[in-house]
């Protein structure tokens, strides 16, 4: 649970859209794979 929330947060903190955009589907990718 706290790597989905991290995402949450990383993604409402941040104020960079191209770094999130290139974060945000690597996060999913792993979640997709168990990580």
């Amino acid at each position: 649970m706290n790597k989905i929330w991290n995402i949450a947060i990383y993604a409402r903190v941040s104020t960079d859209k191209k770094e999130q955009r290139e974060y945000i589907p690597v996060q999913v990718e792993n979640l997709k794979n168990g990580y």
